[in-house]
């Protein structure tokens, strides 16, 4: 598949295509695949960054490369056979290696709402989780799930204003 095309099958099926942080996890991708130059998920912007959006800290780049750094669409790709980097057009077909990354973490947030809408409706509750969802894929959040929680059988409660009490006069 093309660089993009790998990348968005990643995504849809695993977490992304595979970062590389150190020399361990290079020497692992050698033996993942043979005779092929597989995509990395780094692509030219300023190498900086891998497609997870997480930072680029390690290279491997081979002798003369990167080349072509004016090309912003120009992907990393490495040989299998010395485990070193060269980048490529991001439109070439090749091979591609996918990372799933394993959390059992779960965080719950509590959002408030101000809204006219009645928020006991199914349809708005589920048409606030698209809104939700579409916002944190924007900032670059992926392979996550969100789902509304009950208390005392409801999704949504109203706050109780607080009354503020009287100064007293003196």
């Amino acid at each position: 598949m093309t660089w993009y095309e790998a990348r968005t099958y990643c995504r849809s099926n695993y977490t992304d295509l595979v970062s590389v942080r150190d020399s361990d996890e290079n020497e692992q991708i050698e033996s993942l695949v043979t005779k092929h130059e597989p995509w990395l998920g780094l692509h030219r912007k300023t190498w900086a960054y891998w497609s997870d959006k997480t930072p680029n800290t390690f290279t491997n780049w081979n002798e003369n490369y990167p080349q072509n750094t004016d090309d912003k669409k120009s992907c990393v790709k490495v040989d299998t056979t010395t485990g070193m980097w060269s980048n490529d057009k991001c439109k070439e077909k090749k091979k591609f290696i996918c990372q799933k990354v394993y959390s059992h973490q779960q965080q719950t947030f509590k959002l408030k709402f101000q809204s006219k809408a009645d928020l006991k409706d199914p349809a708005i509750q589920q048409q606030l989780l698209e809104q939700l969802h579409a916002k944190l894929e924007k900032h670059g959040l992926s392979d996550f799930k969100l789902r509304w929680t009950q208390k005392d059988g409801q999704t949504f409660h109203k706050e109780q204003k607080m009354k503020k009490e009287k100064e007293p006069v003196w």
